[in-house]
């Protein structure tokens, strides 16, 4: 009998769990980024302030910290719709869709200055996110290939494994990555805001409420100046890279990944003061420092 009860508590908090979803904010909301670029690290921050009507629709406008609009979205039925400032395409674009369920696919329309493409991923897991203090769905997808032509930007990169977290959106920020000209991909051009390589997701606070482990408050360019002192030498190199942790704590246990323009780790262990890369093939590779499951670090490495 007892275990009869049990069963039916946990499929009542499984049906409780599963039909509880969390939107989009509609207004006092901010994303805090650490991003990476060829001109350095920096904090960039996507802000949402008031509405506008665009076509009897009623979206709401997204900032940066310095008070230029990126682009606006709204939310209807568990889709985000976006319009992005600067965007080779200024049509309404479907950037999040939280009905997806595993083994869905979803097309991510994207453009260049020339042709319309499509990239193509599937849902491969739906879990709940370590990233956030309350409980969200991330839903986890990896990458199946193109829809139609395939952009001749060279630098358009390759598209890799990634997630988004329900509410949220993704860790590249609001618009999922398009630039103003040449958009990147989910893994190697961070976002609109500043097209930088790379970027992470610190902080989402909505209506002053905290989501993750840290405020926005408490994010600055010099607090991630002080702390990114990552180096590695030589670069370029065609054999081993020596690693200096700086200031980052040497009696820490750090994980490594090196990965390619792909998203495919390559190598993957423990770090070491030098790591042998004489077996991967000439090109550019990016090392990702790791404290347990978050990313503190990265630095591009080139392979001659």
């Amino acid at each position: 009998m007892k275990s009869k009860l049990l069963l039916v508590f946990c499929l009542i908090l499984n049906f409780a769990y599963s039909q509880t979803y969390k939107p989009f904010p509609a207004d006092s909301a901010n994303w805090g980024f650490y991003m990476t670029s060829p001109t350095g690290p920096s904090y960039q921050k996507e802000i949402i302030k008031g509405d506008t009507l665009l076509g009897g629709k009623n979206y709401h406008k997204v900032y940066n910290q310095t008070n230029t609009l990126l682009g606006f979205y709204r939310e209807f039925a568990k889709k985000i719709y976006a319009k992005v400032i600067f965007y080779a395409d200024t049509s309404e674009i479907l950037i999040y869709d939280y009905n997806l369920n595993v083994g869905d696919t979803f097309y991510d329309k994207r453009t260049d200055l020339s042709i319309t493409f499509k990239y193509k991923y599937l849902v491969t897991s739906i879990t709940t996110t370590s990233l956030t203090l309350d409980s969200r769905k991330q839903y986890n997808f990896s990458f199946e290939g193109y829809q139609g032509p395939v952009s001749s930007y060279s630098n358009l990169g390759g598209a890799c494994n990634f997630y988004w977290i329900e509410g949220i959106g993704s860790l590249k920020g609001v618009f999922n990555n398009r630039a103003a000209i040449i958009e990147g991909t989910e893994c190697y051009q961070a976002a609109l805001i500043s097209n930088a390589s790379f970027s992470t997701l610190k902080c989402f606070e909505h209506k002053n409420v905290q989501y993750m482990s840290q405020s926005c408050l408490t994010l600055s360019n010099k607090e991630f100046n002080d702390s990114y002192s990552l180096n590695i030498y030589p670069n370029p190199t065609n054999e081993f890279i020596n690693i200096d942790l700086g200031n980052f704590s040497e009696t820490k246990k750090y994980d490594l990944k090196i990965i390619n323009l792909l998203g495919q780790n390559v190598i993957e262990d423990k770090i070491e003061n030098k790591i042998n890369i004489s077996t991967l093939k000439n090109g550019i590779y990016f090392l990702h420092l790791y404290d347990r499951e978050n990313l503190i670090a990265t630095e591009k490495i080139i392979k001659e």
